[in-house]
């Protein structure tokens, strides 16, 4: 049977990241098939044996590391999903979470691209969106002036800091 959700994982000298991430995934789907594709970013640390205990799990293992899009993109060509989620290694998913994101997803035909809300350890709300990076932006955004200025318009703008991050988002 074809799964609905191609989970993508790029690794690199993640082991105990990319388990904790599989053992999440059950809790997180509900009842939507999935599969797991784990793209091996030649890693120096191979990846731990108990991946391979994860059910729907298929390991690409690249020569060289190809950079973090490419092989996002490798991992995609091969997916069977109608539905693909980019993901790094160390998320940890949260119960339902990944049926609650398909469901609103499917629910409105005209969200192409959905993000989820990302929460810290603590469950304080992350920083996951920014603006466009133009050049006085990212002076100040990416600089000492941050710092020391955290309220200028650049810094505001480029981290979005008027956008309430608890609410949903166009």
């Amino acid at each position: 049977m074809k799964p609905e959700l191609s989970i993508i994982f790029v690794y690199y000298n993640t082991p105990e990241e990319i388990i904790g991430a599989l053992k999440s995934i059950s809790q997180a789907v509900g009842s939507i098939s999935y599969e797991v594709i784990i793209v091996d970013n030649a890693s120096s640390s191979a990846l731990p044996p108990g991946v391979f205990k994860f059910p729907h799990v298929t390991v690409i293992h690249n020569k060289y590391n190809l950079g973090y899009g490419n092989a996002l993109n490798q991992g995609a060509k091969i997916a069977k999903g109608k539905y693909l989620l980019l993901c790094n290694p160390d998320v940890v998913f949260g119960k339902k979470s990944l049926s609650l994101l398909l469901g609103k997803l499917k629910s409105d035909p005209n969200i192409g691209i959905i993000g989820p809300q990302m929460q810290g350890k603590d469950k304080k709300v992350q920083q996951s969106i920014s603006g466009f990076p133009l050049l006085p932006d990212a002076i100040f955004a990416f600089s000492f002036l941050n710092k020391v200025m955290p309220l200028n318009p650049f810094s505001k703008r480029y981290w979005m800091k008027t956008v309430d991050k608890t609410k949903e988002q166009e």
